[in-house]
């Protein structure tokens, strides 16, 4: 059994308690005379105006004697509930005289008959409106359920007067089951709208005592002690719906108190969502139900106490299937103003109504027929909008094919960026939209000359005489200039020779739309044909600059190459081949001393010379693929590797003097490019020094703190003119220097001691962004 047939059952069942519903409210007349058992007489206690019984002046104190033809006592529905339903004639004493009613049935009352049978036709339709749009919103979902829950109550309502069981048990539990569903409705419409999950726990619990309730109702209806309960049912059931109203109400406060100081729009939508919910359910409580309780006939009656919170939850079907939380301003904004609009006319109406149909009725009667006005008034100014969209078609055909014609036109504009594509366009849907003969698009420059794009049956040679005489007033051609920020001047002609040549009202109208939408689009074909000629010259003019500017570049890029190539020739001379050279030296030797039959001592001295030779080659080759591709970064740490490096090319007498801050791990864990970066950055301020500074001293000392790596230079050497901050720096030394320092974004704090004999060099390099935390938490844990 799937949800489908299990769906479509319950709708059957729940027909079908309509079906009879209603057989019972229009099967008897509504009397509503309530009475009381007094002395094992019954007493009326009061008679509800509208009813047969107030027709027939049944009145407080008459003791009822016979109910068709049998004695009161044994009345069904006097036993059950205390009230003479059903009934076809009844024998009543008063003051001592014997009164016989025939109360026989007359007109539905619209009250007790028609306004519950319309109320839900109505709830049934804003029902199955919001059930069929509900998408994926839960909040819609059970709005849906709420107003079907209302619906059900004001179908029952008439049977639950004419005293039918199916009918009271209905309509109370319903008043009970609404107060829930509201509440959580609230709930999932601030969670959808806000996104602010809130609890829903105590909504379960409420649900539970509910079932409960509705359980014993049921078992009670059912017995003979049902006229005993009956006050305490009716009281059961209506401080529920209140305690449920006051829990809600509660619950929204929360929110507000929560949300007040955070959220500031959110607190203040909330307080007006407590207000509208007070504004629904105090009416119902404060005017129905608290004089029922008291024994009185209610001050108003509940279904049309009922209609002010359906307007208040119309409101926020409203904001849940179109807007957002933060749009109930605008919404009661337009609404208040819709209602300031409604009244005036509905004061018209009733005060016509009045003094035409001389009537007298009271005040409530006719205080919510004039809200009832107010309402139907409202929500047709309400609507307006959207009902003409819908019927435009039908109702103005002209305009509609007229607005239909102008966003077509606005399209293509969108689409087409020449004037040559648009043309031919464009003009078309301007005579198929005005039924025209012809159209024309004139252009007229500042030399006189005149184009022409003719779309129909246009005269050219008379348009070009009105224009040059500037007579734009014919009968037939009809003449609308387009306002452009250029030289030439464009003009739109329309051409009627039909007998209804003249435009009306509403297509010239249309006609200075389209004139708007032609405007902006040649406005904007120019500027975009002014910007392209602009760029163009830019263009042009900025060409040999770039040219130059690459030749630069590339010009620095070859020569540092050739720089680098030279250099690294250079060493590959002076470290391996003059050792080389040595080494077959010292073969020749041998060789030459084998010949002249040397002493083995002497072979002896020229091998170890020659493998001392070779052994010195092997070691330069492997400290310049160590200066190349420092691989002991990685192997031997940072400090090490420089240290090995300093050992191997300076091996004359330069004096290096090399201090790193222990422990010098914090360098290690950088990241891999930064560590080679500083360390060529070494290299260079100790290589500059040795080869162009003639240093015979170098020191370099590298500390870490603040975040920072200080590298600080000293040497002894001539020094050096450069300003490491110029623009400009011609030495490739120094360039490579510079351009190391930032690409690590570092900076040279200063430079040479301007009165001092030698270099001074200090740069600050930051730290690798990904290992300053590291490197902070070493730093504490260290202090620590």
């Amino acid at each position: 059994m799937n949800l489908t047939f299990i769906r479509k059952c319950g709708l059957i069942a729940l027909g079908l308690v309509y079906i009879w519903l209603i057989i019972v409210t229009f099967s008897h007349p509504f009397i509503g005379v309530y009475a009381k058992l007094d002395d094992d007489d019954w007493r009326v206690s009061y008679a509800l105006n509208g009813g047969v019984g107030a027709d027939f002046h049944i009145q407080k104190g008459d003791r009822l004697i016979e109910v068709n033809g049998q004695p009161a006592t044994t009345h069904f529905y006097l036993q059950k509930w205390g009230k003479l339903e059903q009934a076809e004639n009844v024998l009543l004493e008063r003051d001592g005289h014997y009164h016989f009613v025939y109360l026989t049935s007359g007109e539905p009352h619209h009250l007790y008959d028609v306004l519950p049978v319309v109320s839900t036709i109505f709830l049934l339709f804003i029902a199955q409106f919001l059930y069929r749009r509900r998408g994926a919103s839960t909040a819609i979902v059970q709005l849906s359920l709420l107003f079907l829950s209302i619906s059900l109550v004001y179908i029952s309502y008439g049977a639950s007067i004419r005293g039918d069981i199916v009918g009271r048990w209905l309509m109370y539990s319903g008043i009970m089951i609404l107060p829930i569903l509201f509440l959580q409705f609230i709930c999932s419409f601030i969670q959808e709208k806000s996104s602010i999950k809130l609890p829903m726990q105590h909504i379960k619990w409420l649900y539970g005592s509910l079932i409960i309730c509705l359980v014993v109702k049921w078992m009670y209806l059912l017995t003979q002690w049902s006229y005993a309960s009956t006050q305490f049912d009716d009281m059961i059931t209506y401080l529920f719906f209140a305690f449920v109203i006051g829990v809600t109400l509660i619950y929204i406060t929360r929110l507000y108190l929560r949300f007040r100081h955070e959220r500031s729009y959110f607190s203040s939508v909330v307080f007006i969502v407590f207000v509208i919910v007070s504004i629904a359910a105090i009416p119902v409580i404060g005017l129905s139900f608290i004089p029922h309780l008291m024994g009185l006939p209610p001050l108003v009656p509940p279904l049309v106490a009922g209609w002010i919170a359906i307007m208040m939850l119309l409101v926020f079907a409203l904001l849940t299937m179109h807007y957002q939380l933060n749009d109930i301003g605008v919404i009661l904004r337009r609404l208040f103003v819709h209602v300031l609009i409604a009244m005036v006319p509905s004061a018209l109406i009733l005060g016509w109504y009045g003094v035409v149909f001389v009537q007298e009725g009271p005040f409530s009667y006719q205080f919510f027929t004039y809200l009832f006005m107010v309402f139907v008034i409202t929500a047709i100014t309400h609507t307006l909008d959207y009902y003409v969209n819908k019927l435009e078609a039908v109702l103005i055909p002209r305009k509609h094919k007229l607005h239909h014609a102008l966003i077509v036109i606005a399209e293509r504009l969108g689409q087409h960026q020449h004037q040559d594509e648009w043309y031919t366009r464009i003009l078309p849907l301007i005579v198929k939209a005005l039924d025209a003969d012809g159209v024309a698009l004139v252009r007229k420059d500042h030399l006189g000359t005149i184009e022409m794009s003719i779309e129909g049956d246009v005269d050219q040679e008379k348009v070009e005489r009105q224009l040059k005489a500037s007579h734009f007033r014919h009968h037939h051609y009809f003449w609308y200039e387009i306002n452009l920020r250029a030289d030439s001047i464009y003009y739109v002609v329309i051409v009627r020779k039909s007998t209804k040549a003249k435009l009306n009202h509403e297509e010239d109208k249309w006609m200075q739309q389209v004139i708007t939408y032609l405007s902006l689009s040649l406005n904007h074909i120019y500027h975009v044909q002014t910007l392209r000629t602009q760029l163009s010259g830019y263009t042009d003019r900025n060409s040999e600059l770039r040219q130059s500017i690459e030749r630069h570049v590339m010009g620095d890029l070859f020569d540092m190459d050739e720089q680098e190539r030279s250099r690294f020739s250079a060493e590959i001379q002076k470290r391996v081949m003059r050792l080389l050279h040595d080494v077959t030296v010292a073969l020749e030797e041998s060789l030459h001393s084998a010949d002249t039959e040397l002493s083995k001592e002497m072979h002896k001295i020229v091998l170890v010379e020659v493998k001392e030779s070779i052994f010195e080659v092997n070691s330069q080759l492997q400290h310049l693929c160590q200066t190349l591709k420092p691989t002991l970064l990685k192997t031997a740490g940072f400090a090490n590797a420089l240290r090995q490096w300093i050992e191997r090319e300076f091996t004359d007498r330069t004096k290096v003097i090399l201090h790193v801050d222990e422990p010098s791990l914090v360098l290690d864990v950088q990241t891999e490019d930064w560590v080679t970066g500083v360390f060529r950055i070494s290299q260079l301020l100790l290589y500059n020094g040795k080869v162009n500074g003639y240093a015979t001293e170098l020191q370099l000392q590298i500390n870490v703190h603040d975040g920072h790596a200080h590298i600080v230079y000293r040497d002894n050497g001539i020094g050096f003119h450069y300003d490491m901050n110029e623009v400009v720096i011609e030495e490739y030394t120094f360039k490579q220097l510079r351009n190391r320092v930032t690409m690590l974004d570092g900076k040279f704090v200063s430079t040479q001691y301007p009165d001092q004999i030698g270099s001074f060099i200090q740069v600050n390099v930051p730290l690798s962004s990904e290992k300053q935390s590291e490197y902070a938490m070493s730093g504490n844990a260290s202090a620590k």
